[in-house]
């Protein structure tokens, strides 16, 4: 795990873990206004947007202890994503629905 990442058009990021998952960890004291929780989604999706997954943990995650948990299946997820996703009709109500 890296901590302090600094990833260009985005800036400092808190953890990388395995080289492949960025973890913000969203304290209450930096992350409860606004303007706070609307710069934190900007950030996430300039990452999206650039094909770098970001996964958040609250400070309540962390203390516990579910943020190991979270960001293990976030990783779990980033490996069945390498398949192409495969999207079919549901037949009861003809929506589209994600097929694992």
């Amino acid at each position: 795990m890296d901590v302090g990442v600094i990833v260009h058009g985005v800036g400092e990021v808190d953890q990388l873990v395995d080289q492949r998952l960025f973890v913000e960890t969203d304290g209450f004291a930096y992350h409860s206004s606004r303007e706070a929780l609307s710069r934190d989604r900007e950030r996430d999706q300039r990452m999206i947007s650039m094909g770098l997954p970001v996964v958040r943990l609250t400070y309540e995650d962390v203390m516990r202890g579910c943020g190991v948990i979270i960001v293990e299946a976030a990783l779990r997820g980033l490996d069945r994503a390498s398949a192409p996703l495969r999207v079919d009709r549901d037949p009861s109500i003809g929506a589209p629905r994600l097929m694992w």
